[in-house]
């Protein structure tokens, strides 16, 4: 039986009852939650396996003789301190900075011309600087 171009065949497709539907659907799901829970006794067990190996890492490091590329992780306390001493003032503040500091106080939110600061700076006579000079050395 020869159909020419964009003739359909009379022939219907292959339907399956509503049953064997419902019953290829239930199967389905079925087997989806039977990986499901397969997957969940295998990330238990790898969990299972990976905690003596983690404690032993941490007791490594708080003895110090750990390998370099393992890190532990402290508290997030410990964390949060570590970052503000790395965001401390590493050197002396220096008689500008604590006049900049002092002037701009009052500015959080706006912004401030340093160019204007400058010059109040270079403006003020040797007595007003040398009150920021003592405080610098403090």
């Amino acid at each position: 039986l020869m159909l020419a171009a964009g003739v359909r065949s009379c022939v219907p497709a292959f339907t399956a009852s509503p049953s064997m539907q419902l019953r290829t659907v239930k199967q389905a799901s079925a087997k989806m939650a039977a990986a499901k829970a397969k997957k969940a006794v295998l990330l238990k067990q790898k969990k299972a396996a990976e905690k003596p190996k983690l404690a032993l890492k941490a007791k490594a490091l708080k003895a110090g003789n750990a390998p370099k590329n393992v890190q532990y992780e402290e508290g997030a306390a410990a964390r949060k301190a570590s970052l503000e001493e790395k965001r401390s003032p590493s050197g002396p503040v220096n008689p500008f900075n604590l006049f900049v500091q002092q002037t701009t106080s009052g500015n959080k939110g706006n912004k401030i011309d340093l160019k204007k600061v400058a010059a109040e700076w270079k403006a003020l006579g040797e007595g007003q600087k040398q009150k920021y000079r003592d405080q610098a050395k403090k």
